[in-house]
């Protein structure tokens, strides 16, 4: 796992400190490639196969995205890092996932990340 190219923390520590692209190209030549197993595929069986639309953009998944590139930044590891490190024995990663699922709740409930939101937005204007 710490020797694979496809890892953004890693990718982008050497894009920003080394000034090497060797890892972001590899991340181009991994959808290239899926790109070229999946189309064909979709073409081949259009009723059995689907191609994923995305997500829409909005401001929770702005907020999830700036925490998990925050809890990476802190690891020094991407989510499938982690797991690398957890399964390795080290323990101390386990608060990644704590921090994922506390997360992962608090976006699938809807009414917490609202709520706090309009609490931190009302705080903001009274000040």
């Amino acid at each position: 796992m710490r020797r694979g190219n496809i890892c953004a923390v890693r990718a982008a520590r050497a894009l920003i400190v080394d000034r090497c692209s060797a890892r972001f190209r590899a991340f181009g030549v991994t959808n290239a490639g899926a790109g070229a197993v999946s189309v064909p595929l979709l073409w081949l069986f259009p009723t059995e196969m689907a191609l994923s639309a995305g997500y829409p953009f909005t401001v929770s998944v702005v907020f999830a995205g700036a925490a998990v590139g925050f809890g990476a930044r802190l690891n020094n590891a991407c989510v499938l890092g982690t797991l690398a490190h957890l399964t390795g024995g080290n323990l101390t990663f386990g608060y990644s996932e704590l921090g994922m699922i506390i997360g992962a709740t608090a976006m699938t409930s809807g009414k917490a990340v609202a709520s706090s939101w309009s609490l931190l937005h009302l705080k903001s204007h009274t000040h």
